[in-house]
């Protein structure tokens, strides 16, 4: 396994609902954390789609802009 967590994409920013705050998101690990520390609603199919393809950009099936 790659573990390929710091591979960089072109950013993304997320609004966080309750958070009032924006989050930059720029690579493998920084979506990482943020679904394991500000995901709110960890049980729907957007969580689990993000989190499946979060486990494939790390084990490095898919690119990081692939991922993102």
């Amino acid at each position: 396994m790659n573990r390929n967590t710091s591979s960089a994409f072109t950013p993304v920013r997320l609004a966080l609902r309750g958070q009032g705050a924006h989050k930059i998101v720029g690579t493998v690990g920084d979506a990482a954390h943020i679904l394991i520390k500000d995901w709110t609603c960890g049980n729907g199919e957007e969580y689990v789609a993000a989190v499946k393809a979060c486990v494939n950009a790390i084990g490095g099936q898919i690119a990081p802009e692939e991922f993102r």
